[in-house]
């Protein structure tokens, strides 16, 4: 389909404007995701110019492989002849590497991954779990009471939590003018 969509555009110059949104489109999805991908607070990456030079580093390395993957995926959405006379293709080779899952493995899971996005975007698991009565994370709705219920004990954890940590700040700063106090009246 994209393929034709380019042929379909006609001068080199409309081809090359369609290459570079679509590549830049889902280069911005895998990076802002990866972004946000918090898989262990240690190797997170944090605003305000917070994170450590490992993460950084470790972080980078995660965007150089990705950039082949998007690279490789972006060619084969392309189907067509010129697709294997690219430079990029030149230097990463065939990627038809994986003979005991079939030729075709690499043309149909793109479509697998197009219908999983579909059944998260329609939320297809969380109803056919509803209808067998396992019970599903949600969005909360404030209309439905056992939605009240939990969202008001998130509060209440919240501000105990909140007042406990108020209290041991003070006590803190008590002991530690206690202490001033102390060494002050010794000298």
């Amino acid at each position: 389909l994209y393929a034709v969509l380019l042929d379909l555009a006609g001068t080199s110059g409309m081809v090359q404007l369609y290459s570079c949104m679509s590549i830049l489109y889902m280069s911005a999805c895998a990076y802002v995701a990866l972004f946000k991908f918090k898989y262990l607070e240690e190797l997170a990456l944090h605003g305000d110019a917070q994170t450590d030079v490992y993460c950084l580093l470790y972080n980078a390395s995660y965007f150089g492989r990705l950039q082949f993957s998007l690279g490789v995926n972006y060619l084969s959405m392309l189907r067509t002849k010129d697709a294997e006379n690219t430079a990029f293709a030149t230097l990463v080779g065939d990627m038809d590497v994986v003979p005991f899952l079939g030729t075709s493995f690499n043309n149909y899971i793109p479509l697998v991954i197009v219908a999983l996005a579909i059944c998260t975007m329609f939320k297809a698991l969380d109803r056919v779990l509803n209808k067998i009565g396992i019970e599903t994370i949600t969005t909360p709705q404030e209309d439905i009471s056992e939605h009240q219920e939990r969202i008001d004990e998130g509060r209440n954890l919240i501000q105990r939590t909140r007042t406990r940590r108020i209290q041991r700040e003070a006590r803190s700063l008590r002991n530690e003018s206690l202490h001033r106090t102390r060494t002050i009246a010794t000298t």
